[in-house]
Formats: structure tokens, sequence, C-alpha cells
């Protein structure tokens, strides 16, 4: 249905939560970052001229869609809006709009004692 979810089956348990630029349906790039156990915000390029959809991570309250400087105060279970080939669009609650430095990529360094390529601790059984 081309909606764009947002952390659709993360865990109660997991806090903090990042990814970056990863590819949605409909040609978007999709990053975004929760803290707390809430998404902080979303950012979303476009990769076509089309409407960009998605499932609003803040049902409750009014979301502002920024671009180039001009800003969108929308609401609702599905956010929707015309959306610009190359255009970058940061989502996030009118009351809590994010620093540049919380907009940062957090990298954290991949080592043999805290992870390995199948995101577990412990050897799995063949």
């Amino acid at each position: 249905d081309d909606i764009i979810r947002v952390f659709p089956t993360v865990p109660d348990c997991w806090g903090d939560v990042q990814f970056e630029d990863l590819r949605a349906q409909g040609a978007f790039l999709v990053s975004a970052r929760m803290k707390d156990g809430r998404v902080r915000w979303v950012r979303i390029t476009a990769g076509a001229d089309r409407p960009c959809l998605v499932r609003n991570p803040w049902p409750d309250d009014d979301v502002v869609v920024e671009s180039e400087g001009r800003r969108l105060v929308i609401t609702g279970d599905t956010l929707s809006w015309p959306a610009c080939r190359d255009v970058t669009y940061v989502l996030y609650p009118a009351d809590a709009r994010p620093s540049p430095e919380e907009m940062e990529p957090v990298i954290t360094e991949m080592t043999d004692e805290n992870s390995h390529w199948f995101g577990v601790k412990h050897v799995p059984r063949f």
C-alpha cells in the first residue's frame, strides 16, 4: 500500500534505535531515530515526484514536515504530502523540533565483542 512505517516491529525493550537511508517502496530513502522508546524524527528523501505516505509515529500530536525552509503541519493516522524528487523532508512532533546535532548519525564501531554479522552474541546452532 506504499505507506512507510517507521520502527513497525521494534520491541519495547529497545529504547534507543536508529537507521540511515533504508530504501522504502515508492523510491524513498528513509532515516529515523528513536530515543527512550519514542520516535524523535524521521528524514525522507524522495527519489521521484509522487505523494509520500507515512504511518504517523506521533498519532496524538501535530506533525511538522519541513523541507527547504518550508513547514507543513499535518495530523492523522497516515501523513501525506506531495513529495518532489531529490528533496529531503524532516518529520517531527510540532512541540519537539530536533537539533541538528541530534540528527547526525551515531556510529557504533562493530567489534567481535559487541556483535557479529547475524546480530547475536552467541554461536548459532546448525
